[in-house]
């Protein structure tokens, strides 16, 4: 394996591109973020938006039989004095150096409106306004998938993005150009929908044949173009399924939820801002008890279960301050969840989902 910055991140050994990741830079934030690379951001520079419309769009694309894990990012940024510019970026997952990209400037809106669309429907093979405004687009070969985003008020520095940015490197989707985190909820739908057929046809086809074959590397294209990784493979069975497309589609939706509950922390309240969006849930938190059984069985499971990272020079530790029980009224009740199909016990403590149990019955 290759060492050092500026090798693109498949080819580094997976603890120098993990360490990399962690110190990049973050490039862009959020529906209407001004991708940092565009030197746009300290003139002013902001997305355009007109009729409804936020001209800012990212896509990606995953075929490992032609060799292509490549992302896009195409912007029209608006600058001080009503100067319109097309940011253009294109180049493969985990590549930054090695990418495609230009600033070009437009006098007349009309022209640079038109040539983000021509740019859109050559890169998704779909027609622009059907997609934006009713989200109605069909994948095609060949062409790149577009991120079904969210349009956040705030940026994700409101809440810790570090957090974020080291789950997410964990399951190797926190390209700097474009983290996977923080989608809508249409593109976790299609992600889940694709799991769930992705599933099926592992049952209906559990033989290694070459029909087997193909379609688990169909299905693994489709799952590292909805969810893209700067190392996608074949998967190959349940256990597979379950651990690199599973367990990421549950780290991104609840790092979307808890984006959305989160929110704005710079306002003032009575009490601690996460109190608040507690309440706002229905939810009652309170101190465990330090001398209590269940405090000790916490952390008698952190001891035994949890095991330092190092990271080159970085080392990531966990000790325990305090542990905290939340009661909701909200969701099913634990009376309800012992009624579902699924009767595996699939939470091993390792990743931040924990017992995140609605998505339905996936084993």
């Amino acid at each position: 394996m290759a060492v050092g910055k500026g090798i693109p991140w498949d080819k580094q050994d997976p603890g120098e591109e993990a360490l990399e990741s962690l110190t990049a830079e973050l490039k862009l934030y959020g529906k209407r973020g001004v991708h940092t690379d565009s030197k746009l951001v300290d003139q002013g520079g902001v997305i355009f938006e007109k009729d409804g419309i936020i001209y800012n769009c990212a896509f990606f694309i995953c075929d490992q039989g032609r060799g292509l894990n490549e992302y896009c990012i195409t912007q029209l940024i608006m600058v001080p004095k009503n100067k319109l510019r097309l940011f253009y970026k294109k180049g493969r997952v985990g590549d930054g150096p090695r990418a495609e990209e230009r600033v070009e400037e437009f006098p007349d809106t009309d022209d640079a409106i038109r040539e983000f669309v021509q740019l859109f429907e050559e890169l998704i093979g779909n027609e622009f306004e059907p997609r934006e405004r009713e989200k109605k687009f069909e994948k095609r070969s060949l062409k790149f998938y577009p991120k079904i985003w969210y349009s956040f008020k705030y940026s994700v520095d409101d809440f810790s993005p570090e957090v974020y940015r080291y789950v997410l490197m964990e399951i190797g989707m926190d390209s700097p150009d474009l983290p996977v985190g923080m989608v809508s909820d249409l593109h976790l739908k299609r992600c889940e929908e694709l799991l769930l057929q992705f599933r099926d046809c592992l049952k209906t086809n559990p033989e290694s044949d070459d029909k087997g074959n193909m379609m688990r590397l169909d299905f693994s294209n489709r799952c590292f173009t909805l969810m893209h990784s700067s190392r996608p493979f074949t998967i190959r069975d349940f256990e597979e399924l379950a651990d690199h497309a599973a367990t990421a589609f549950e780290i991104v939706r609840v790092i979307t939820v808890a984006s959305w509950l989160i929110g704005d922390m710079t306002y003032t309240t009575l009490d601690d801002p996460l109190s608040d969006r507690y309440k706002k849930l229905g939810c009652f938190v309170t101190p465990l008890d330090k001398e209590s059984d269940d405090y000790s069985m916490v952390v008698k499971y952190l001891e035994k279960t949890y095991e330092p990272v190092n990271l080159g020079d970085v080392s990531y530790g966990a000790t325990v301050e305090n542990i905290f029980a939340v009661e909701t009224n909200e969701g099913p009740s634990y009376d309800d969840v012992k009624k579902l199909p699924n009767k595996v016990f699939i939470w091993c403590g390792m990743f931040p989902v924990g017992l995140f149990l609605p998505f339905p019955s996936l084993f």
